[in-house]
């Protein structure tokens, strides 16, 4: 399915029934068929959202380059539009990124996070 925010549109599934719902965001240059396997094994209890970022796998290419509150808005506002509540994400490496931009800008209710090798934190040096 697709989704439009302004002037970006993006491809996504949806697979499951379950009350409680799972945003996944992949990592740069990956698209949904990489948790292809997580996935299955999701759907089973949750509602599992997953998105191509513009560019990559079946969305649309950006008619102009995208900063880190782009992404953001864009996964805010399909959070909102799909009226999804109940929300985990899963993020990895750049959706980490955009997960961080989310907090930082809005106020979403996200219950759970859970963070897979993650862009976006700078280590401590010692």
């Amino acid at each position: 399915m697709h989704f439009t925010v302004n002037d970006l549109t993006i491809y996504y599934e949806k697979y499951g029934l379950g009350e409680r719902n799972i945003l996944i965001l992949p990592g740069w240059g990956d698209n949904r068929v990489t948790f292809k396997y997580l996935i299955d094994i999701l759907k089973r209890e949750y509602t599992v959202y997953i998105i191509d970022y513009p560019g990559f796998g079946k969305s649309y290419f950006p008619n102009r380059d995208l900063l880190i509150k782009d992404y953001g808005y864009l996964v805010k506002e399909f959070i909102l539009r799909n009226k999804i509540n109940n929300l985990t994400i899963i993020a990895h490496s750049f959706g980490g990124r955009i997960t961080i931009d989310l907090f930082k800008r809005y106020n979403l209710g996200i219950r759970n996070l859970i963070l897979i090798d993650i862009a976006g934190i700078k280590p401590k040096r010692s």
